[in-house]
């Protein structure tokens, strides 16, 4: 009888297994100047990465103090990478110079930087199991819009 009950209780958890479902908290430190917006893209994969359409989940505030902390509700179980950039002048985009350094503020999990470049996937990735919590402090680059001065 003990043995029946397992059984049934086992193919149970395996047509419907637990969802494994949580939270990814990101708390953003660093922005300035306080105007724009800012965008939060959640990525899986390295294929989607640092393309905003094709980000698992996004999210768009607005710039109403240095520090923010948004939630990404409902995320399942896996390996990701969250982008941030500072849209100052609510275009929707990332503004860089003609050689490429963005004029605008932005940020990786792991704080990731990257050479000639953003990061790569793998290095702003971490592994998510039920919740999470990543602090990503914005880079403002010292030849963004001639307004944040290098100290």
């Amino acid at each position: 009888m003990f043995c029946s009950i397992l059984v049934i209780l086992l193919n149970i958890f395996y047509l419907f297994p637990p969802s494994g479902n949580g939270n990814i908290v990101v708390e953003i430190s660093g922005i300035k100047p306080l105007k724009g917006d800012l965008y939060v893209a959640l990525y899986n994969s390295s294929s989607s990465y640092l393309i905003l359409d094709s980000a698992c989940q996004k999210i768009q505030v607005p710039v109403t103090d240095d520090t923010v902390a948004i939630v990404f509700s409902n995320v399942e179980n896996g390996e990701y990478a969250i982008a941030v950039f500072h849209d100052e002048n609510g275009n929707a985009e990332m503004d860089r110079h003609f050689y490429g350094i963005p004029k605008e503020g932005y940020g990786f999990s792991n704080n990731a930087k990257g050479k000639f470049g953003p990061p790569k996937f793998n290095d702003a990735k971490f592994t998510f199991s039920g919740s999470y919590t990543a602090r990503i402090k914005i880079i403002n680059n010292i030849f963004s819009n001639g307004k944040h001065k290098k100290k």
